[in-house]
């Protein structure tokens, strides 16, 4: 399934079909975490927030302000790749930890948008 859709094009110039994507991209990253596939996993999601950063499922973003970051089910997932093991040094490793930089930074993001709400309350 991820396959089909990674190769899906978009609607060139249609907000909508690439919005649409990135939520299934989104939604399939969440499927393959909790299926304990994890390389599919940082695929989706890192492939979903290239396509339409905006498109991030609430289900992902949602935070408890009173348990803070670590209420957040993206920044658990990005732990959970973190720790992860890592390929045999290679092209593969290589491209594994491109994905997981690029989480951890969407992570890090999320994470200054919470202290500033959190400030402002």
């Amino acid at each position: 399934r991820l396959q089909r859709v990674l190769r899906t094009p978009t609607a060139a110039g249609r907000y909508a079909s690439r919005f649409a994507k990135a939520q299934e991209l989104f939604r399939l990253g969440l499927q393959c975490f909790f299926g304990q596939d994890l390389g599919n996993c940082s695929r989706a999601l890192v492939e979903a927030l290239l396509t339409e950063e905006g498109a991030l499922t609430e289900v992902l973003a949602l935070v408890s302000l009173e348990d803070g970051p670590s209420s957040c089910a993206f920044g658990r997932i990005v732990s959970a790749l973190h720790e992860a093991p890592k390929p045999q040094p290679g092209v593969q490793r290589e491209i594994e930890e491109l994905r997981l930089a690029l989480l951890e930074t969407q992570w890090l993001d999320m994470q200054m948008i919470l202290a500033r709400e959190l400030c402002e309350r």
